[in-house]
C-alpha cells in the first residue's frame, strides 16, 4: 500500500475550513497520480492504490463535513463506489492467486506469475497479493488437491476470472464516467468556492445563529482575519460589516465593482474602529495606520492599502489627493476606495447606537433613478431609528458625490 502523501502549508491558527480544503486537495492529486492505471487491469498493486487514495479523500471530506460544503456529499458518494469496486476487484485479485498458488502445486518456479497478474512488474517490485505464511500453508505437500479437487479449483478459478474481468469492466466504466464530466475540476471548484466564501466575512455569522449585540468576544476566525487586529466593540464591528455587505449588493447598479472588491469592503468595514482603543478623536487615522502595518491573510500590500484607506475615510475628511495616502493609490484604486469608503460611512451611522438595530436593508428599486437611490430598512421591533437615519443623512455626503444621486431611506414595517 503507497504512503499518505504529507500534508504541507497547514496554519494551526487559521480557521479549521482552510486546513481542510489543504487537506483534501493533497488527497485529491494523490488519488489521480493513479489514474495512468486505470486501463490496464492488470496492474494490481496499482488499482489497489487508488482504492486508497480514493478512500483517504473520502474519510477527508467526512471527517471536515461540517467545514465543508454541502456539495461534498455527492462526492462521498462516488468516492464511496470507487472503493468498493476496487476492493471487491482487490479480493478477485487475492482469491485468483490464491487459487492459481494452489493448482500450481510444488513447482516453486511459477509461483512468482501465479501470485501476479502482471509478471514483469510485480516481479521487479517484489511484492505479493498472498501473505508468506498463507503461502507456506498453500504449498504444504500434505493439503495438496486431489484430481477431483483440482477440477473444481479450476472451475472456481475459471469463474473468478470472468468475475473479475465484469468487476474491472463496472469499475472502468464509472471512472470514466466521472473523468466525462471532468470530477476531479468539480471537487477543486467545491474547494475553491468555499474558500472564496469564507473570505467574505459576513459567511462566518448568520442573524438567525446569533444575536449580533451580544457576542463581546472575538472569534477565532475573527482574530486569524484580523491579522490579530482588537476593536473595541466586536459586535458594532460584526453590524457595520454586514450593512456594508449589504450595502454593496443593493448598489450594484451604481460602482459595478467585482467580488474582489466585496472582500476589501468587509475587511475594511470589520477593522474601522481598530484605531479606537488608540485614541478615540482621531481613531480613524490610527485605523489606516495599524490596518497598514498588519499582514491581513489573503490580501496583497496593495488591497492592505486600500483597505487601511476606506477604514481611514469612514468618517470625518472625504477621500481627497491632498492626503498622501490617498494620493498614493492608483486612479482605479481610488475610485474603488471612494466608492467603498462611502458604503462604509454609512453603514457605520445605521448603527450609532451599537446595538445591531437595523436588521437588514436592500434596494428599493421602484424608487431608484437618476436622481435618487433608496434603500429600504427592516428594524428591530420597537426599536427607534431617528439617530442612525440623521447620521446616516449626514454621513452620505461621500455616497452622493461618488454616485451622484440623493441617497433616502424607506422604513419597512
Amino acid at each position: 500500500m503507497a504512503k499518505a502523501k504529507p500534508i504541507k502549508g497547514l496554519d494551526p491558527q487559521a480557521p479549521t475550513g482552510k486546513n481542510a480544503r489543504i487537506i483534501a486537495k493533497v488527497r485529491l492529486e494523490e488519488l489521480y497520480s493513479w489514474d495512468a492505471y486505470v486501463d490496464n487491469p492488470y496492474y494490481i498493486q496499482e488499482l489497489h492504490n487508488l482504492r486508497i487514495a480514493a478512500k483517504r479523500l473520502r474519510y477527508t471530506l467526512e471527517v471536515f463535513e461540517d467545514v465543508l460544503p454541502e456539495a461534498c456529499k455527492p462526492i462521498v458518494k462516488e468516492l464511496e463506489q470507487i472503493q468498493e469496486e476496487l476492493g471487491a476487484l482487490h479480493d478477485s485479485d487475492v482469491m485468483i492467486a490464491l487459487l492459481r498458488l494452489c493448482l500450481g502445486g510444488q513447482d516453486s518456479s511459477t509461483i512468482p506469475e501465479q501470485l501476479h497478474s502482471d509478471v514483469k512488474t510485480q516481479r521487479e517490485k517484489g511484492k505479493s497479493l498472498v501473505a508468506p505464511e498463507l503461502v507456506a500453508v498453500v504449498l504444504d505437500p500434505a493439503v495438496a488437491p486431489s484430481a477431483g479437487e483440482r477440477y473444481g479449483l479450476e472451475q472456481f478459478l475459471q469463474r473468478q476470472e470472468q468475475l473479475r474481468e465484469k468487476q474491472y469492466t463496472s469499475f472502468r466504466q464509472h471512472w470514466y464516467t466521472l473523468q466525462a464530466r471532468d470530477f476531479r475540476r468539480e471537487i477543486l471548484d467545491i474547494l475553491d468556492t468555499c474558500a472564496k466564501a469564507e473570505l467574505h466575512m459576513t459567511k462566518l455569522f448568520s442573524t438567525e445563529e446569533l444575536v449580533w449585540w451580544q457576542r463581546s468576544e472575538p472569534t477565532p476566525e475573527e482574530l486569524y482575519l484580523s491579522g490579530g487586529l482588537l476593536v473595541e466593540d466586536w459586535p458594532h464591528a460584526r453590524q457595520v460589516l454586514r450593512l456594508s455587505a449589504q450595502l454593496f449588493e443593493a448598489t450594484q447598479a451604481l460602482h459595478q465593482l467585482d467580488e474582489r472588491a466585496l472582500q476589501i469592503l468587509e475587511r475594511a468595514a470589520f477593522l474601522h474602529n481598530a484605531g479606537m482603543l488608540v485614541e478615540v478623536r482621531r481613531h480613524h487615522k490610527h485605523s489606516y495606520r495599524l490596518i497598514k502595518e498588519t499582514e491581513l491573510p489573503d490580501f496583497t500590500a496593495e488591497e492592505r492599502h486600500e483597505i487601511a484607506c476606506i477604514a481611514r475615510y469612514h468618517r470625518r475628511a472625504l477621500p481627497s489627493t491632498s492626503h498622501e495616502e490617498f494620493a498614493a493609490l492608483s486612479r482605479a484604486a481610488r475610485k474603488r476606495v471612494s466608492a467603498l469608503a462611502a458604503l462604509v460611512r454609512i453603514a457605520d451611522a445605521l448603527d450609532y447606537s451599537h446595538d445591531g438595530r437595523v436588521l437588514r436593508l436592500v434596494a428599493e428599486t421602484e424608487l431608484c433613478n437618476d436622481h435618487a437611490w433608496t434603500i429600504a430598512l427592516w428594524v428591530r421591533p420597537l426599536a427607534d431609528l431617528d439617530d442612525e437615519l440623521e447620521h446616516a443623512y449626514e454621513k452620505s455626503d461621500l455616497f452622493e458625490k461618488v454616485f451622484k444621486r440623493k441617497l433616502q431611506f424607506l422604513i419597512q414595517d
